[in-house]
């Protein structure tokens, strides 16, 4: 923090900013967020976090979905392929000649 002087007309020397508050008990572990009473947080690092993980989550559950999509289109596929050599097959039987 800079240093800053005091008001004009008082000594013209240097004052030194208030030291931060002495905060008590243990400390919070990293990745637990703070939260007030309504339940939202005003920790920025811990808000942050919090929409990274958000966004992460939203990726993951696309790339799912995008996934089984693409697992019932090539299901579907195989089924219209045998579907279409069933019908062949029931209209041009296989005729063995002797």
């Amino acid at each position: 923090m800079a240093w800053r002087r005091s008001k004009p007309g008082a000594s013209r020397e240097e004052v030194q900013p208030p030291a931060p508050p002495v905060v008590q008990g243990p400390p919070l572990p990293e990745m637990l967020p703070v939260l007030d009473d309504e339940g939202t947080t005003t920790d920025r690092e811990a808000t942050k976090r919090l929409k990274t993980a958000e966004a992460d989550l939203k990726r993951l559950k696309k790339k799912e979905h995008k996934a089984l999509k693409t697992e019932m289109r090539r299901q579907r596929a195989i089924e219209k392929r045998l579907a279409r050599i069933e019908m062949s097959r029931e209209r041009h039987p296989y005729t063995l000649m002797t």
